[in-house]
């Protein structure tokens, strides 16, 4: 079956012999005009950063925290001051509460 408006080219012929070529199934040609081709430029990029070095990483990091900060903020600028107050104030909650004490993250005292 060949889809309107699209040329059967001679490098097409399902009945072409060259064995180097890839065969098309019945099934490829009906659902997608053609060979399916595999793009996997997906996994170039997966490992990118595993040689990355340490400092390079840290001269990164801001920008990566940037970035998140600005689409944070254009998803929901409220809901982002609100998650940044809570969090600073959670912060300040367990300095004052001190080592030890429960939600301080210190070990807690014996005795």
């Amino acid at each position: 079956m060949r889809w309107p408006g699209r040329k059967q080219s001679p490098k097409d012929d399902p009945t072409d012999e060259d064995p180097g070529r890839q065969r098309v199934s019945a099934s490829e040609e009906e659902l997608f005009g053609g060979p399916l081709r595999y793009d996997t430029g997906w996994s170039r990029h997966e490992y990118a950063f595993e040689g990355q070095t340490l400092g390079a990483t840290l001269r990164a990091f801001p920008g990566m925290v940037a970035g998140t900060l600005r689409l944070a903020a254009r998803a929901d600028r409220r809901a982002l001051w609100t998650v940044g107050a809570a969090e600073v104030g959670q912060g300040v909650a367990a300095a004052v509460a001190g080592p030890g004490q429960p939600g301080a993250g210190g070990a807690p005292r014996h005795g």
